[in-house]
């Protein structure tokens, strides 16, 4: 419900009427990439000593929840209603390898590294289970597909309107794309200065959504994460 606006919300408390459990929301502010923040009491939706919140991660292993939470540190995010919230007490009943963060001299020593690790997990995993995340269409387009493609690894560019599971290969997708998916392994390329986040971000509000981005790519991977970028790297790793 995170990425509701006032209008949608208010369109909600109209359909149905209030009442004893009329309305049932699941939300998490951190994970909004999209609109601003709103306060469900303003919209006609009561949720204060009516909310709980769940702080077992089931999705992630304790060292990938610790650095995608680490992504969010310092940032003021909002309760859904008009609070502040933070994300103390949080923890994973899984733990694993820490997430592996690679810097490169050029974008095709970048991929040589991806597309190797992919290589070597397609021995015991099917590569439907491993995503290939981007910031961007235009760097997955023009710096991953063609890569991927001249290695021969079969794969899946999920568009849009593309169902996640319409066929086998690697998952090939931008970091908006990802919300709502989990994945065993998750690359996330293309982490340099100026594509993430990108040159237009430069208020607050931009950069804690391009932050709150982050958070929601790294957080789809269930094993294994790796963040990769080459020449400066993004300031958000």
């Amino acid at each position: 419900s995170q990425d509701l606006d006032p209008v949608e919300l208010r369109l909600l408390r109209q359909m149905v009427p209030e009442g004893e459990n009329d309305l049932f929301f699941v939300g998490d502010a951190h994970q909004r990439i999209y609109g601003q923040p709103v306060v469900m009491a303003q919209c006609g939706i009561a949720i204060r000593g009516r909310a709980a919140k769940l702080r077992i991660n089931y999705r992630t292993t304790e060292e990938i929840r610790r650095w995608s939470t680490e992504v969010l540190a310092g940032a003021a995010v909002d309760d859904l209603d008009g609070g502040q919230d933070d994300l103390a007490a949080y923890h994973s009943l899984m733990t694993g390898i820490p997430p592996t963060v690679r810097s490169f001299a050029s974008a095709a020593e970048e991929m040589a590294f991806v597309l190797g690790e992919i290589g070597t997990l397609r021995e015991a995993v099917e590569l439907e289970r491993i995503c290939i995340v981007a910031r961007s269409h235009r760097y997955l387009r023009d710096e991953i597909l063609p890569a991927v493609r001249a290695a021969g690894i079969p794969f899946l560019l999920l568009e849009a309107d593309t169902p996640d599971y319409a066929g086998s290969g690697v998952r090939l997708a931008t970091m908006h794309r990802v919300k709502g998916l989990e994945f065993e392994h998750v690359f996330i390329a293309g982490m340099r200065a100026g594509v993430m986040p990108p040159a237009w971000a430069v208020t607050e509000a931009d950069l804690l959504r391009e932050r709150c981005l982050l958070h929601v790519a790294a957080s789809r991977a269930r094993e294994t994460l790796t963040v990769t970028g080459w020449g400066k790297m993004s300031a958000l790793v």
